[in-house]
């Protein structure tokens, strides 16, 4: 198949457009109502019948049968709010922080440059935009929803953008690439009590702020220096008022 890096050069000022466009309208988890329809308007003016097969799921196939290969891109945003001064900066309390809006254009300009080369193909590509990836349930939701079937898939492949790779080079290897996605949450149950009488109270407060100090210490402690392991703490607190002690206090 030749001419891709002459096609994809001639679609650069479309790509742009649309990661700017997904970038302004920014969508979190399993609702991307916005971000669904442009990616399946975009789909079906190429030519193609994207599918939406779960939640803001959206799937498309390009090819002429044979071995079936899987390309997935993610869609959705950060609950952070975008700081930076851009032309295309986000137009509400979500932000593209993780780069999914460049994920999402990429895939729309691999489907473009496929399409285009459709007769040349010698087997399946299926397209996977996947919602929910922040969240670890939207592949979930897909897979259930049969996206690794009717083609039944035999490679699956995806990618992540990097600001640390310079414009044009990218990185691949064998073993892990990056971390999965899991949550947990611990609550503390403690004794709450006025801030004047501490001593009758049990402080949730301290004890987790203790166990937020531990657990960034138990990866390099427990964890076998050859193998990888990140634990993160993204969010810790308890307490409404400044006066008063809570009776939990929680750890995510």
């Amino acid at each position: 198949m030749k001419g891709i890096l002459e096609y994809a050069k001639k679609i650069e000022g479309e790509l742009i457009a649309n990661r700017r466009h997904i970038h302004i309208n920014p969508e979190v988890g399993l609702e991307l109502p916005k971000t669904t329809a442009f990616v399946m308007e975009k789909l079906k003016e190429m030519g193609l019948e994207p599918k939406e097969i779960s939640k803001s799921g959206v799937v498309a196939t390009i090819g002429n049968g044979g071995k079936t290969i899987l390309l997935r891109g993610d869609m959705d945003a950060l609950p952070s709010k975008e700081t930076t001064n851009l032309p295309f900066k986000s137009c509400n309390d979500y932000g593209h922080l993780c780069g999914h809006d460049m994920h999402t254009a990429i895939l729309l300009g691999v489907a473009k440059i496929l399409k285009e080369k459709e007769s040349e193909l010698r087997g399946t590509v299926k397209l996977m935009f996947q919602p929910g990836e922040e969240t670890g349930a939207g592949a979930k939701a897909m897979v259930e929803a049969g996206v690794l079937e009717n083609p039944r898939v035999d490679v699956a492949m995806g990618l992540h953008v990097s600001a640390d790779l310079e414009p044009g080079k990218f990185e691949f290897t064998n073993k892990i690439a990056s971390a999965s996605m899991d949550t947990w949450l611990l609550e503390v149950q403690g004794r709450g009590g006025h801030s004047s009488t501490p001593h009758l109270a049990i402080d949730p407060l301290m004890i987790v702020n203790t166990l937020y100090t531990m657990l960034n210490s138990l990866v390099g402690k427990e964890v076998d220096p050859f193998e990888t392991a990140i634990l993160t703490v993204g969010k810790m607190g308890g307490g409404t008022v400044a006066n008063v002690i809570p009776d939990t206090a929680v750890l995510e």
